[in-house]
């Protein structure tokens, strides 16, 4: 078995068992297998050219820190619900290396960066929905689900927040 990079911090597991079941229900992310993307936003679907530019490229410090809030209070009410897995790679062993938060607090700090142009800042793994969350950039974070009929339960989570969950079809 690999090491784990010095500052992962590994998931103590009642048994490898759940380590190996945690490996198998995420192989994907190793393999890059078919998956749909369902993403979460401020906005109803993929915006044309002239409302990127609007609601995006000349949107206001004022507007662009409370959709900031918005999607940071939808993340957190994830971690007040599901049990979230931050997560490590070893591609050149096929195998992930999971990680427990220790506190609320670690997760509210994960998960508070906002993420710019091209990149993301935080991954987690939600295994009860058998989901991995991505923050994206643009007010838009995406979920890759296995799982289908998980969309419903992150449409209603969504909702409670004003924000709308699409898929990328």
């Amino acid at each position: 078995m690999s090491q784990a990079l010095p500052y992962m911090k590994l998931i103590k597991h009642d048994s490898i068992r759940k380590h190996k079941a945690l490996n198998k229900q995420y192989e994907y992310i190793l393999h890059e297998y078919e998956f749909k993307r369902h993403f979460v936003s401020v906005f109803d679907g993929w915006l044309c050219r002239e409302d990127y530019y609007k609601l995006l490229v000349s949107v206001g410090k004022e507007e662009q820190q409370n959709r900031n809030t918005v999607m940071h209070a939808f993340s957190m009410s994830l971690a007040n619900e599901y049990e979230l897995l931050n997560f490590n790679c070893d591609y050149s062993n096929n195998e992930l290396f999971f990680k427990r938060f220790e506190s609320i607090e670690e997760i509210n700090q994960h998960m508070s960066i906002q993420p710019t142009y091209g990149e993301f800042e935080f991954s987690v793994l939600i295994p009860e929905l058998d989901a991995w969350y991505v923050a994206g950039d643009e007010d838009t974070h995406s979920f890759i689900l296995k799982d289908l009929s998980k969309v419903e339960i992150l449409s209603n989570i969504a909702r409670k927040y004003g924000l709308f969950l699409f898929s990328d079809t």
